[in-house]
């Protein structure tokens, strides 16, 4: 199944804890690397341009699996996760 998730840096951090999390910004860009070569990661996340959101897709089997996924990724204490799931491509396709 497909989820696409969205992060939300946590409003409030101070100054050490936005340190912090940009600390662990390789360590999430290893994570994700090794989820696209595993296929789990459909590709890099996509950033807004003043950096308050990141969107991701992911294919696991269910969402609980997506919560245990997300929870090991460095950034997870750091931002809110919003889960929506996606429809599959064959339900995408009109039926005539």
């Amino acid at each position: 199944m497909r989820f696409l998730i969205k992060a939300t840096m946590k409003k409030g951090n101070a100054e050490k804890d936005i340190a912090e999390m940009l600390a662990t910004l390789p360590a999430q860009e290893a994570n994700d690397a090794k989820l696209i070569e595993q296929g789990i990661l459909e590709g890099p996340a996509m950033v807004a341009a003043d950096r308050s959101h990141a969107w991701q897709v992911l294919n696991c089997e269910t969402e609980g699996e997506l919560q245990n996924l997300l929870k090991t990724y460095p950034t997870y204490k750091f931002s809110h996760w919003e889960v929506t799931p996606l429809l599959a491509t064959e339900e995408n396709v009109p039926q005539q």
